[in-house]
């Protein structure tokens, strides 16, 4: 490469500032003001002349100059000889605790020291807690067996304990073979029991063609109701009225009629009652069936006058009962 004229007078600019830097001070308008902050020189060298003005660092060289920077501090000189030792300066305030380091790499293990003398007694800690209960052991063999001790005094009597059940009755022994009594003495009559279960029977009654008029005792009565009754004792009662159909005088007698064999009583109606308008009757008679049989209830009037007629109504009921006295 073959240098320039600008080349060169760039060199020379720079050989210049190096010595200026070093040799000389510059001026408060040229070096003063082209010193940055930062201590960086600039400068401004003309291509045409190689002409070098210090400038502002901000400073616009134009298109027909270079701008240049370097640094004013110049070669490091020798190291000066020590200066003597100054006074001990004044402790400074302590400096702000600085941030933990990071933790360093763990070192190698040092060598076993030797073992220290014994240290004192301790003294002795505070109890800990109850620890977890063991598993069980194993049994144990069993130990020989010791001397027989010598004989307690007779402890006091309990108390009676409750009574036992009964047990069973024992077999019955065999039968004597002593004399036989002689009879007692016939005891009194017990007490009448209570009457036996009873029922009834009952049924209605109506009859409007009775003859007033009967002259003969031998003319038949006529039969009014009639019961159909199980074997037993019964009490037969008998309540009605009889109307005639004129005002007239009649004498009505009516009678019970037990059918069958074993009947104990008879009973009658009230006889000699003079109808002369609506008079009512009752009758009642004890009858014992042996078996099966009927009790009728007939009645017949008498004394009326001719061809006159009664009517009679009412109702009979036969009571079961256990004794007839």
């Amino acid at each position: 490469m073959v240098p320039t004229m600008h080349s060169h007078a760039l060199a020379a600019v720079v050989t210049s500032l190096s010595l200026l830097a070093v040799g000389t001070t510059l001026s408060p308008t040229g070096a003063a003001a082209a010193v940055s902050a930062s201590g960086v020189l600039v400068a401004c060298v003309q291509k045409a002349s190689g002409d070098v003005h210090m400038v502002a660092p901000g400073h616009w060289c134009g298109p027909d100059a270079d701008k240049i920077r370097w640094r004013r501090e110049g070669l490091p000189g020798k190291n000066g000889a020590a200066g003597a030792a100054g006074p001990q300066g004044a402790t400074g305030a302590a400096g702000a605790t600085g941030a933990t380091g990071s933790i360093g790499m763990i070192g190698a293990t040092g060598a076993t020291g030797m073992t220290g003398p014994p240290g004192p007694s301790g003294s002795t800690g505070a109890a800990g807690p109850q620890g977890d209960i063991g598993m069980v052991g194993p049994t144990g063999a069993t130990g020989a067996t010791g001397a027989t001790g010598a004989t307690g005094p007779t402890g006091a009597n309990g108390t009676a304990g409750a009574r036992g059940e009964t047990g069973p009755a024992g077999a019955t022994g065999a039968t004597g073979t002593g004399a036989t009594g002689a009879t007692g003495a016939t005891g009194a009559t017990g007490p009448v029991g209570p009457v036996g279960p009873s029922s009834a029977l009952a049924e209605k009654f109506y009859r409007n063609d009775i003859p007033a008029n009967a002259q003969t005792t031998t003319t038949p009565q006529v039969e009014l109701v009639t019961l159909n009754l199980a074997a037993g004792n019964y009490i037969v009662s008998v309540v009605g009225e009889s109307l005639a159909y004129v005002n007239a005088t009649s004498v009505m007698t009516c009678d019970f009629t037990p059918a069958g064999t074993g009947y104990s009583a008879m009973g009658y109606a009230p006889s000699g009652i003079t109808l002369d308008g609506t008079r009512s009757f009752s009758a009642t008679t004890p009858v014992s069936l042996a078996s099966a049989g009927t009790v009728t209830f007939s009645c017949l009037g008498r004394g009326g006058p001719a061809g006159s007629q009664l009517i009679v109504r009412g109702a009979i009921t036969a009571i079961k009962v256990g004794t007839l006295n």
